[in-house]
């Protein structure tokens, strides 16, 4: 069920989420909560892309690395880690997600800073730039947007991601 908020009441809703220890999924259809993000220290990851690159022929490890090169962009920075899913229901679980480069853990907020979960995904050639180490501050917020309507989320995006571990909010249209 989507919880309906207006755009104002946006990081009432991150923090929600964040309290409740889930992921915030934004429905919005006019895309005003990527432009919102967008003003702020965020990552995007642009699922659509993950999917079209796949169908072009790219190996899905080699998508898999870019993902986990944008995570450790948003871990070792302290930005908000942005999955922008659009139109799309892109097989995250199924395809995207392994435990050493884009865990499901993403997903959940209370696993995806545990020392384990850096631990897998960062290289060495991460650290070589930090001096031998990557401080990982505790200031990841991973959000999901979506232009899917309430009533058809559920349906399309149940396989794709962990909608257990998600509070969604459904982004009411200005009037």
């Amino acid at each position: 069920m989507a919880k309906e908020i207006a755009l104002t009441e946006l990081e009432e809703a991150l923090e929600e989420a964040g309290k409740e220890g889930k992921t915030p999924l934004f429905l919005d259809t006019s895309g005003n909560v990527d432009t919102y993000l967008s003003y702020r220290q965020t990552t995007v990851v642009e699922a659509k892309k993950c999917l079209m690159d796949k169908l072009k022929g790219t190996a899905v490890s080699d998508i898999r690395e870019g993902l986990r090169s944008q995570l450790v962009n948003a871990m070792r920075y302290s930005h908000n880690l942005l999955i922008r899913m659009t139109n799309s229901a892109v097989d995250f679980l199924g395809t995207f997600c392994e435990e050493t480069t884009f865990p499901v853990d993403v997903f959940d907020p209370n696993a995806i800073l545990s020392n384990e979960v850096v631990e897998r995904v960062i290289r060495d050639s991460d650290k070589k730039a930090e001096d031998g180490r990557v401080f990982v501050p505790r200031g990841l917020t991973v959000v999901i947007t979506s232009t899917f309507e309430k009533e058809d989320y559920a349906e399309f995006l149940k396989d794709a991601i962990p909608l257990d571990k998600c509070m969604v909010f459904y982004v009411k249209k200005s009037a």
